[in-house]
């Protein structure tokens, strides 16, 4: 699900708590040797066959580079983000090469904890590029805040990150620069997985990807409901034994239904 202010940040980006999760270099999904391939996005009004995104892996199971042919109206776009991991696993760059030129690199310390990173994206359409630098705290070793400054204006937007003991987050808290709460958002979640969950991204920054349901990649489950302010998003799944094979999500308030299904190797 996407919400409007992350999406903002996210665009300006252009892209911009309780168990601790281990980083495991040999599998992706929770269950050895399942991997997702393919991920279809349709709404009422989708043309071309919707958005369509293809997940590729490198020999360990890490994740190394998504592929996004979108439905863009006249035609087809396609996004290339590829990942890049450091000698001890940890994600250290993401970016996408097309249709924008984007960058985004994590820093950590010497016990691997992520401490921030910085964002540089260029588009075509604007005359300058952007720019931001983010700094994490790291609590019970999930990220519990995180400030994003904006390097042009100098503007800050924090995130509040709490979550489950199976660590999902289960509410984040958008302030402004002046420190006013924005928006409020809470989460509910099933017994199944996270279809785009990956154990390999350690610490949530869903604030700072750029995909459709960022938050799944980092969710150890799957996703039921979400509140924003009231608002309330719900998520009706089929399964394969663990694993989601399709989702239609109902957006309010006229419960307009965005539909998605996914496709793995190894199940």
């Amino acid at each position: 699900m996407k919400n409007a202010l992350t999406l903002l940040l996210l665009l300006s980006l252009f892209l911009c708590c309780k168990k601790s999760k281990v980083v495991d270099t040999n599998v992706v999904a929770p269950n050895s040797g399942v991997l997702l391939q393919k991920l279809i996005i349709r709404g009422p009004l989708s043309t071309n066959g919707g958005e369509v995104q293809y997940f590729q892996h490198d020999v360990n199971g890490r994740l190394v580079n998504i592929l996004d042919s979108a439905n863009a109206g006249a035609g087809i776009m396609v996004t290339n983000t590829p990942f890049a991991y450091s000698a001890s696993g940890m994600l250290s760059q993401y970016g996408q090469i097309a249709p924008t030129l984007s960058s985004i690199q994590l820093t950590y310390d010497s016990n691997n904890v992520l401490t921030g990173g910085t964002s540089q994206s260029f588009n075509p359409n604007s005359l300058f590029p952007y720019s931001h630098s983010f700094k994490c705290t790291i609590t019970n070793d999930q990220v519990s805040q995180a400030v994003v400054t904006d390097l042009r204006s100098g503007a800050q937007t924090t995130f509040l990150q709490t979550y489950d003991d199976n660590g999902n987050i289960i509410k984040r808290v958008i302030l402004n620069s002046a420190g006013v709460v924005v928006e409020t958002y809470t989460y509910t979640y099933g017994t199944h997985y996270s279809p785009q969950y990956t154990n390999h991204l350690k610490y949530n920054i869903g604030f700072l990807f750029p995909f459709t349901g960022q938050d799944d990649y980092f969710n150890t489950n799957e996703m039921l409901t979400e509140n924003l302010n009231g608002i309330i998003f719900e998520c009706i799944y089929t399964y394969n034994q663990q694993y989601p094979l399709s989702k239609i999500e109902l957006q309010p308030p006229s419960n307009y239904q965005v539909a998605y299904w996914y496709t793995y190797s190894g199940l």
